[in-house]
């Protein structure tokens, strides 16, 4: 069985999204070793959103170490579906469209993940989910 590892990496006070994160280094880098008997999940405390707008400046990662594709999804407290990424490999990222614009405010919401093996079936993996707060201005 796969052991899901869940990295929190937990928005600091200072407001840090994933926006806020710079760019990888364009050199050659050493190659990234794979994980073979966990998945790497980025948690969240809290996810900034632009109020009004369905297009979101903000892209969630699976990790390149991961040996799976992640399908992410962001579910508001009451159920609503707010966004699901299609399936996205390991080292690239997942930018966030909503299915509708929020107003401005605080939202209870969860980041679920939905891991699936690289093989033509699709096999699905463990997953997880992450409790978070949306900051809407």
């Amino acid at each position: 069985a796969v052991i899901v590892a869940l990295v929190l990496w937990i928005v600091s006070l200072t407001g840090e999204t994933p926006e806020d994160t710079p760019d990888p280094p364009t050199e050659e880098t050493e190659p990234v070793e794979k994980l073979t008997d966990s998945i790497s999940l980025p948690g969240y405390g809290g996810l900034h959103l632009t109020a009004g707008k369905t297009e979101q400046n903000l892209a969630l990662p699976n990790p390149a170490e991961n040996f799976c594709q992640i399908r992410i999804s962001l579910i508001l407290e009451d159920g609503t579906v707010l966004w699901t990424s299609e399936l996205t490999p390991p080292g690239e990222q997942a930018q966030i469209v909503l299915n509708e614009a929020l107003e401005k405010g605080d939202y209870n919401a969860t980041l679920k993940y939905d891991c699936f093996q690289m093989d033509e079936n699709k096999t699905p993996l463990n997953g997880a989910t992450c409790q978070l707060v949306l900051h809407v201005n």
